[in-house]
């Protein structure tokens, strides 16, 4: 059964928690947002210490992130034992909050989102939204839009290279995995239509610095803390 998935919801959410934790600029930190929550964050390797069990169990219920709700609390992990890059976790963590502030716990099966415990069409839907609110918490279409038009109507770039340019200088901006920013680019077009609505105004309101700051080529460079936060646990 196919479930029709709440894409611009999934925008909306995401602009919301910008708003409201008053992020002004770029990259921004999965795990201090969902500290900012009082959610606590740990390791597979952590939580299967803790819950009696291994990682690959915790693993077998997703492979890179999941979140477990308790009594009043939420508490996400990630697979400290995958290959992951420093910006996957941050995108996976980003992924869990999608999930929690999209009030997805409502079909929650023993406290897991997970495919077993799910229809396959409700848990591709709630998936693909939680993937949507994280790409656009993490890189705002609204805010690339910006950015895009710099770029491309920059004459001292080459036209033919001003598609590289411009992919590169995303990951460099907002700390994207290589894989995460060949999905903003992809989605670019279609998370942009579902952005055009009275608070995305504010956003860029909010990101006004950032967003000149970017056009001049000027990074604001938090990269390493992403590092900091996943090797300090």
């Amino acid at each position: 059964m196919f479930y029709e998935r709440d894409y611009e919801k999934a925008v909306k959410r995401s602009f919301d928690l910008l708003l409201d934790e008053e992020i002004t600029t770029f990259p921004i930190d999965s795990f201090k947002i969902a500290e900012s929550f009082g959610w606590v964050v740990k390791t597979y390797t952590q939580l299967a210490q803790e819950m009696g069990c291994t990682v690959n169990e915790l693993a077998s219920i997703s492979p890179d992130s999941l979140t477990k709700k308790c009594k009043g609390y939420y508490v996400i992990a990630y697979n400290d034992t995958a290959e992951n890059c420093p910006e996957r976790i941050n995108f996976s963590i980003m992924h869990e909050i999608g999930h929690i502030y999209m009030n997805h716990f409502k079909y929650a099966n023993n406290n897991y989102l997970y495919k077993n415990g799910l229809n396959e069409g409700l848990y591709k839907k709630l998936e693909c939204e939680a993937n949507c609110f994280a790409r656009n918490a993490l890189c705002p279409a609204i805010l690339v839009r910006e950015i895009k038009h710099k770029i491309y109507s920059d004459e001292h770039i080459i036209d033919d290279k001003k598609d590289a340019y411009f992919n590169n200088y995303l990951i460099k901006l907002f700390s994207l995995s290589k894989r995460a920013a060949k999905t903003r680019l992809d989605f670019y077009d279609y998370d942009l239509k579902n952005s055009l609505f009275p608070r995305s105004v504010e956003l860029k309101k909010q990101c006004t610095m950032f967003i000149n700051m970017s056009k001049l080529g000027i990074t604001l460079g938090h990269k390493s803390c992403l590092d900091l936060n996943i090797n300090r646990r």
